[in-house]
């Protein structure tokens, strides 16, 4: 990474536990006679081995095009392959030398926060929080427009501007320039003005934080999250501590994550806010109808029904992180 990050401790338990789980899947495979295989290294399997375990937890998966080349791969070698992913799935992943085990329980290690009390600051100073992170040019738009809305000021805000090494060497405002000119946002003169009042203030953080984001979450009336993926079109579906961190907060969701995504996470028995309203529609008019809400601060929700929400979401990632952490829990995947 090229910047500094948010210093939340959640964000640091996941890494710590994506690794507990990446070893529990390999330790397993070995005692099983496969071979454990780094997914960033199945682009060029040497492996002698027939079967092949690999794992992909808390990041999308690649699109269809990717396995069916990887399909190919195997089916020319004789070898099987199977992979783990927290990603929901849908029925177009099938193919004849790969098995996807899809196993959304994953995302109970991801964020879980069974501990806080809900039960206060329910009056809220702050309209939002927005925490960017990484950045890149859906994001930047994002930045652009609460400044262009005037809404920095209403809402809990930081544009920190680190990103993969293998995206951009660049750090800070040479970074934010970059993005600027490498995606033409200026061609938008409102984007173009944005970006003249916004270089000198960037990485931009509107608030001091204290290793742990949630008192900024409960003290705002609505959560902008945008995830790392929304943009993506693909059969399948990733979450991050982002958007599980709202789900059990008493914040009104403004989730900007994969077309349908709301659907999803209701299936899986999560309880937010219907927003089947802008859930079907594409990344830039989802963007839209969400800024819309914030602009105009046009839903309510009853405090009592939004902690019962917070604490059923809670229950819910609580016990799928029991059950991950269990010791048979992948064995069982093995075995069947």
């Amino acid at each position: 990474m090229n910047q500094a990050e948010i210093d939340s401790y959640d964000q640091h338990c996941w890494r710590r536990y994506r690794q507990f789980l990446y070893d529990n899947i390999k330790t397993i495979a070995t005692k099983k006679n496969f071979d454990y295989v780094h997914h960033d290294q199945l682009d060029n399997i040497e492996s002698s081995n027939d079967v092949i375990v690999t794992a992909y937890i808390f990041d999308l998966i690649p699109d269809k095009s990717w396995f069916a080349q990887l399909d190919l791969q195997c089916q020319k070698m004789g070898k099987k392959v199977y992979y783990f992913t927290d990603n929901i799935v849908g029925n177009s992943y099938k193919f004849d030398t790969i098995k996807i085990f899809s196993i959304p329980k994953i995302l109970g290690i991801t964020a879980n926060y069974s501990k806080v009390d809900l039960n206060r600051n329910k009056t809220k100073t702050k309209l939002f929080n927005c925490f960017m992170q990484r950045s890149d040019s859906v994001r930047q738009s994002w930045f652009y427009f609460l400044y262009e809305k005037n809404l920095l000021d209403s809402g809990y805000v930081s544009f920190l501007l680190k990103q993969l090494t293998d995206y951009s060497s660049l750090t800070g405002k040479e970074l934010f320039t970059w993005i600027h000119d490498n995606f033409e946002l200026g061609e938008l003169p409102h984007f173009q003005n944005a970006y003249i009042n916004l270089v000198n203030q960037v990485p931009y953080q509107n608030f001091v934080e204290q290793n742990n984001l949630i008192p900024l979450v409960l003290d705002s009336k609505y959560s902008l999250n945008l995830e790392t993926y929304a943009n993506a079109e693909q059969d399948c579906w990733c979450f991050t501590e982002k958007s599980l961190r709202s789900l059990q907060l008493p914040t009104i969701d403004l989730m900007f994550i994969q077309t349908n995504g709301y659907k999803i996470l209701q299936n899986l028995g999560f309880q937010l806010l219907d927003h089947s309203d802008f859930d079907h529609l594409s990344w830039q008019q989802r963007q839209e109808k969400i800024l819309e809400i914030l602009e105009n601060d046009s839903v309510d929700c009853d405090d009592t029904l939004m902690i019962e929400q917070a604490y059923h979401n809670q229950d819910i990632l609580s016990n799928w992180k029991e059950e991950v952490f269990a010791a048979d829990f992948f064995e069982r995947y093995f075995e069947s």
